[in-house]
């Protein structure tokens, strides 16, 4: 490899999308410093170690490791269906145990096209750059408001082994919100 391409280039992006309380920040082949969790950190090591070792890839195998099992209650792994050129849907295939329960309903099976709420704007978005530059993309956002989580940090990791089939994204909730029932209440003496 002669010179740095563009698609391992680190690019920071701040933008909004509609219903999203704030900018979502995310940034493109983030250096470690980028990324606040040690679990994230380390799953981002593994990817990396990987795409040294492979053809420019790193295969499913890794939800074999250490590093994906231990945020396994947070991970979402979608299959990526390619119905026309250019064109993407994304199948959850494992949709994590406290991603359900914190958003309660299981999307295990369906598509990222069936899923309604604001946050699919960027999930299409996050899922489209690591399919096309087949990069590594640490992400923060606030979720709506009825979501229990402050902010989601996440990773979104390309896969496959001749070209990119899957998509890993690991979402850790940072603060989490208690219910606004609980913060309300005031007792008297």
């Amino acid at each position: 490899h002669h010179g740095k391409t563009n698609s391992t280039m680190r690019q920071t992006i701040e933008t909004n999308y509609p219903g999203l309380p704030d900018d979502v920040r995310y940034v493109v082949q983030p250096d470690l410093s980028d990324i606040p969790e040690a679990k994230l950190r380390k799953l981002n090591g593994r990817w990396l170690f990987g795409m040294a070792d492979e053809s420019g890839l790193v295969s499913k195998n890794i939800i074999e490791t250490q590093e994906f099992y231990d945020v396994l209650r947070n991970a979402m792994l979608l299959e990526i269906e390619r119905s026309r050129p250019f064109q993407f849907d994304y199948i959850f295939r494992i949709y994590g145990a406290e991603i359900t329960a914190l958003y309660g309903e299981d999307m295990t099976g369906k598509r990222i096209s069936e899923f309604h709420g604001p946050e699919y704007g960027l999930f299409l978005d996050l899922f489209d750059i690591a399919l096309t530059r087949k990069s590594l993309i640490y992400s923060e956002h606030t979720p709506p408001h009825d979501v229990s989580v402050q902010t989601w940090r996440s990773l979104v990791l390309p896969l496959g082994e001749e070209k990119v089939e899957w998509i890993l994204v690991v979402c850790l909730p940072s603060n989490q919100r208690s219910s606004g029932l609980k913060q309300q209440t005031v007792y008297l003496d």
